[in-house]
């Protein structure tokens, strides 16, 4: 509903067009123009907690159409943030049940496993992943960071040079830069380093 404010531009325009263009109507229109405006008001006002953060958003969906997946997802990722591993795990199971290997909710769950110590469960979870989709960005590079601060650094290495070159972005070529740090590659960090400011200079990340 919140995305009708567009659609509702030319009633209003109309309305407010048939005032100007009637002298005789000016005041009764008017006067509907302000009960109307108060009636929207009002139920916006009702609606104000809805819109209030991601998760009273998210929940509101989920209460209009309990099986929607995106909620479900984007419930899972609120929850996980706010450090509520139990109940973003329910969401992201829920997802994962009618979207197998959605990418937000595979990777959110094994974030979930690894911080609760389930470092198996985690891995497999990951290369599992990987395995449906080997060129997924976001899963090489969050698969290498769980093996980097696991310190298997030459692991991490191998995971993201199995990406196609052509689909790194800067945050790619930053974690490939501290990989190679770590392993004391000097000229291939500064490279890494390189490439990452030429994709996107202004990252913080890359500063």
């Amino acid at each position: 509903d919140r995305y009708l404010y567009l659609s509702i531009l030319g009633p209003l325009l109309a309305l407010a067009s048939t005032a100007l263009a009637v002298e005789r109507a000016r005041r009764p229109l008017a006067a509907l123009a302000v009960v109307a405006v108060g009636a929207f008001a009002w139920q916006t006002a009702g609606y104000l907690p809805v819109f209030h953060d991601t998760e009273s958003l998210w929940a509101r969906v989920l209460e209009l159409c309990p099986g929607s997946s995106m909620a479900h997802s984007n419930l899972g990722a609120c929850y996980r943030m706010q450090g509520r591993g139990a109940e973003a795990a329910l969401h992201y199971d829920a997802d994962l049940a009618e979207r197998p290997y959605f990418e937000e909710s595979f990777l959110g769950r094994a974030i979930i496993h690894d911080a609760a110590g389930e470092k198996e469960d985690a891995r497999r979870l990951y290369e599992t992943l990987l395995e449906k989709r080997s060129q997924s960005v976001t899963a090489r590079i969050e698969y290498a960071d769980f093996l980097d601060r696991g310190g298997e650094v030459e692991k991490a290495l191998e995971v993201l040079l199995g990406l196609d070159a052509a689909r790194a972005n800067a945050v790619y070529h930053c974690k490939l830069f501290d990989v190679y740090r770590k392993l004391k590659r000097p000229l291939d960090a500064l490279e890494a380093a390189h490439r990452a400011a030429s994709i996107d200079p202004h990252d913080p990340l890359v500063q």
